[in-house]
């Protein structure tokens, strides 16, 4: 078995928080801005790079 760092499931919710920030028509950095965060957040977290805590979630689908 691959040793992924992230699971089947954690991999297609960053891919449906991308889309669906896509589908807002959101760049990273206007989605950072209504975050009020900087634009390496969303970078981060939809690379895999670092997990979303849930009321971050909560947020960037408000946002969104």
């Amino acid at each position: 078995m691959k040793n992924k760092k992230w699971s089947d499931r954690e991999e297609s919710l960053r891919n449906a928080l991308k889309n669906m920030r896509k589908n807002v028509y959101l760049n990273q950095s206007q989605l950072a801005q209504k975050l009020d965060k900087p634009q390496s957040f969303v970078s981060k977290y939809e690379s895999g790079e670092r997990q979303l805590r849930i009321l971050e979630l909560e947020r960037v689908c408000i946002a969104c």
